[in-house]
């Protein structure tokens, strides 16, 4: 009797969680007859533009979360939460072209979005990590302090994912060891 009230008791005051993931995905066109027209067409119509350079591809991301901390017995607990994970790739789109620059697209574009994937790969773990992390903060008798816990433990989840996200192009080279640039093919 009493292991079935402690399970109702643990099932009633477990916090409820989820990701919520929202995907947005932005096109924009390029038109070329050759290699060169393509690099330059990919590099004049991108709208991404960071520190006064600008890239072919980026895959930008916000995660968010949010909890609500209930006193229980002098004893505050994880009541609910949820995490947003709100990703943004941003992608050419080739619109007229020839055949040869159709055959360098059709070897060079699957690698180009393998690596834009690995980094939302990166910010979904990190999503799932920061999840996990509130589900698992056990009580504390203070809830300011239990809330100052739960906003460490995210913050360093996710400039964890900024590292990783950093030592990823590092390793890659911004993807040119995987095949994901124009240049090297």
């Amino acid at each position: 009797m009493r292991l079935a009230i402690f399970m109702l008791l643990f099932v009633v005051t477990a916090a409820k969680a989820k990701v919520e993931l929202w995907e947005n995905y932005v096109y924009y066109p390029v038109n070329a007859s050759t290699k060169q027209e393509l690099i330059a067409a990919t590099a004049a119509h991108t709208p991404i533009k960071k520190d006064g350079l600008s890239d072919i591809a980026d895959s930008s991301y916000a995660i968010q979360w949010r909890f609500y901390v209930k006193d229980w017995n002098r004893q505050c607990r994880i009541d609910s939460y949820v995490t947003d994970l709100r990703i943004e790739l941003t992608l050419p789109k080739l619109q007229v072209s020839t055949t040869e620059v159709q055959d360098l697209w059709a070897r060079w574009y699957p690698n180009l979005l393998r690596h834009e994937m690995q980094h939302v790969a990166i910010a979904k773990k990190a999503a799932n990590d920061i999840d996990n992390a509130l589900r698992s903060l056990g009580s504390k008798t203070n809830c300011k302090a239990l809330e100052q816990e739960a906003n460490t433990v995210a913050n360093a989840i996710l400039a964890k994912a900024k590292e990783a996200q950093l030592a990823y192009d590092k390793e890659t080279r911004y993807g040119e060891t995987e095949g994901a640039s124009l240049q090297s093919l």
